[in-house]
């Protein structure tokens, strides 16, 4: 998620509605939380931070060292509209609340401590939801964390709607990728096909040919 697609929540204080991600570091009140659902643990906030996007990375930092849970909590506003999808790249146990309601609570926690294995190539745990351009919603995921090294590597993002073929210029059939060669202007006249995949020009503007 880029900065202008994502804005503080309310739980932000005076920095409400500033660009920006609002993490969270809780730790869990009951002993043996691990055993319980991430969206009903009891927690207390050990500290904050505000992230400006998406890429919420951590190298060896101690206060997100052990196994707490993390909270990411932001406005998204996208710029389609459209069914899209927001979520987390991440292993592990992910709850995800869109505007107050909870969404989606799933995940798996590998059976490895190798650091590499955990971050390569993470599933894409997400929620469909249909957004409009321009109105906000209210993101809250929360991560259980299951190692104890403090790093981090976790990609928030929003999917957009894929743009259909229909609304792309159709490519000429005869169409080659070609070396870049010498041109000159000329007033041979265009093809109707070929004026498709063209910015318009007047009727008197020459034509540019490539030998």
């Amino acid at each position: 998620m880029a900065p202008d697609e994502v804005a503080l929540p309310a739980e932000a204080g005076a920095d409400e509605g500033q660009p920006g991600i609002l993490v969270r570091v809780l730790g869990e009140l009951a002993p043996g939380g691990g055993e319980a659902g991430v969206a009903t643990a009891e927690v207390r906030e050990i500290y904050r931070e505000r992230r400006l996007d998406g890429r919420l990375i951590w190298h060896g930092d101690p206060r997100i060292a052990g196994r707490p849970i993390v909270e990411f909590a932001t406005r998204v506003t996208s710029q389609e509209t459209g069914r899209q999808r927001i979520g987390l790249g991440v292993r592990g146990r992910v709850a995800i609340w869109i505007d107050g309601q909870l969404a989606h609570e799933d995940g798996e926690v590998p059976d490895t401590d190798d650091i590499d294995g955990m971050w390569h190539d993470p599933p894409y745990q997400a929620v469909e939801l249909d957004m409009t351009a321009g109105r906000p919603v209210e993101v809250v995921m929360r991560w259980r964390k299951f190692y104890d090294q403090g790093i981090v590597l976790i990609d928030m993002s929003i999917e957009k709607p894929v743009v259909s073929p229909r609304r792309l210029w159709p490519r000429p059939r005869s169409w080659r990728a070609r070396p870049t060669q010498s041109c000159s202007w000329s007033e041979q006249p265009v093809s109707m096909r070929a004026r498709a995949t063209i910015a318009p020009r007047s009727r008197s503007s020459p034509s540019k040919i490539c030998s």
